[in-house]
């Protein structure tokens, strides 16, 4: 528990928050020097030294996510379905939306296009219209929806989070409940939610969105406290180039760090990530039926990145798949095709 003194702009406020920034600092002092006043023993209050992170944590505690089950189920079934997603048997949509209410709609096209570095421009949507953005239309028509990663920028806390509509005379949560209810197809989930993501809290938003039941969700990410993610590009372009959740992590706040000193703290300090972060984004998916060539065969294609290595297998039987190597590629350019010289195969691709 890391404890200090902020100020979001009505004078200094106190607040104590779960940080898992400890762990991932190897080397700097972190000490507990303060506990007068609201400050208490046993709790960090002064970090210096080397700020970088120089490893990567993520989180895995379901014992207080009661309303989704006991954490020996939750845990069965989350590696159940993290096992289905790295050997493609769980193949989400590779598109991804950014949905942001009112006061953060100015940023959801900067989102979106942080997000095409990996789904590129056709596939990451930004929802920002102060009207549009509410609690029913994300339950109606955006959380059924196959998307694979879903960003939420919007007021909120441990329980939920929110949508202004009416001009802002109006204001509806999304609660857990609802995810729990609707199990939205996303498996991932970028929740700019002040303590969203606070993993210590009872049926938390970030706990029941990366271990929820069904095919819904594998992991979370957003802040424990008061604060958030900014600048998601320096996130997101790390994991279009093949790294992990986790090492995209460190290495964003490690540019945050340096780059914002001052407000790094009360912005940055609170950030986690839920589930399993040795995942990537877009590993495995299937590629829908190619254009048939008038000589034999047909051309898939799919977003790729540049220089990466992809590997194709094929299978004539969706239902008993016996997948067998087709070939091997390095994408050249962003987009990539494939001829393949059996009309009838289905093709799947691994980064």
């Amino acid at each position: 528990i890391f404890e200090m003194s902020q100020n979001w702009g009505s004078g200094d406020e106190y607040e104590d928050f779960p940080c898992d920034v400890f762990y991932m600092d190897l080397n700097g002092p972190w000490e507990d020097l303060t506990n007068g006043g609201s400050f208490a023993a046993g709790k960090y209050d002064t970090r210096r030294g080397n700020l970088a992170a120089e490893i990567w944590v993520s989180r895995m505690k379901t014992a207080n996510l009661s309303s989704l089950g006991n954490q020996t189920n939750l845990l069965m079934k989350y590696f159940s379905k993290n096992h289905r997603y790295r050997t493609g048997k769980l193949v989400p949509n590779r598109r991804a939306l950014t949905y942001a209410d009112d006061d953060w709609g100015y940023m959801a096209y900067d989102d979106a296009e942080s997000q095409a570095w990996i789904y590129g421009d056709a596939h990451s949507a930004g929802v920002r219209d102060i009207e549009t953005t509410s609690a029913a239309d994300y339950k109606a028509n955006h959380m059924p929806r196959n998307y694979e990663l879903m960003m939420v920028r919007s007021h909120g806390y441990s329980g939920g989070h929110g949508f202004y509509t009416n001009s802002r005379a109006t204001f509806n949560y999304v609660y857990c409940s609802d995810y729990r209810q609707l199990t939205p197809r996303a498996l991932f989930y970028s929740f700019y939610v002040c303590s969203g993501a606070d993993f210590a809290a009872a049926n938390n938003l970030g706990g029941t969105a990366a271990f929820n039941t069904n095919d819904s969700g594998l992991v979370s990410w957003g802040s424990t406290k008061t604060g958030g993610m900014w600048d998601d590009e320096y996130f997101y372009v790390p994991l279009a180039g093949g790294e992990t959740i986790g090492e995209g992590f460190r290495q964003w706040l490690n540019d945050m760090q340096s780059w914002y000193p001052s407000s790094a703290p009360r912005w940055f300090w609170g950030m986690v990530v839920l589930g399993d972060g040795s995942l990537r984004l877009g590993v495995t998916r299937t590629v829908p039926a190619g254009t048939v060539l008038s000589g034999g065969g047909f051309v898939n294609q799919w977003i790729a990145v540049a220089g990466e290595k992809y590997r194709l297998q094929q299978t004539t039987n969706l239902v008993a798949a016996a997948w067998t190597n087709a070939c091997a590629i390095t994408a050249a350019v962003y987009g990539v095709c494939f001829t393949n010289p059996a009309d009838d195969a289905v093709v799947r691709i691994y980064r």
